[in-house]
């Protein structure tokens, strides 16, 4: 998302990364009961920022279209256009490299159930969605 961020922000267009992972803190205190609180935070954030015609990142461990489907009906609400953007190295894949990885102390069988539900057809998915009624 910085690297994104870093490639498209101009001096007169300002882009907001908006990351559940911003609910939990700077010390990042996970509490799986909140999961689901913490995505309706940022949900709400999302919708906030996109009222005001901000440019906007959703950045989030999106593995399924149900987990990306409140963002696509804010994004059409708004009429924004919306683009999904993967992992392009040689490790993302790879439950092994993503727990050396990862910053948040995720474990590596949890690493392992989200890369066996990922669904890899999001793009297509997403494209018929946003041009639906």
């Amino acid at each position: 998302a910085k690297k994104i961020k870093e490639r498209y922000e101009t001096e007169n267009e300002v882009i907001w990364i908006l990351s559940t992972d911003e609910y939990w803190g700077k010390e990042y205190e996970f509490d799986p009961k909140k999961l689901g609180q913490a995505h309706h935070w940022n949900q709400k954030r999302c919708t906030d920022f996109c009222e005001l015609g901000r440019s906007v990142i959703i950045d989030n461990t999106n593995l399924t279209f149900r987990e990306i489907e409140v963002y696509l009906d804010i994004a059409k609400e708004f009429n924004y256009l919306v683009s999904l953007v993967r992992p392009t190295n040689d490790w993302s894949a790879s439950p092994i490299r993503c727990f050396e990885k990862n910053v948040h102390g995720v474990p590596q069988k949890v690493i392992e159930s989200q890369l066996a539900r990922q669904q890899w057809n999001l793009a297509e998915q997403i494209t018929k969605y946003m041009w639906s009624n």
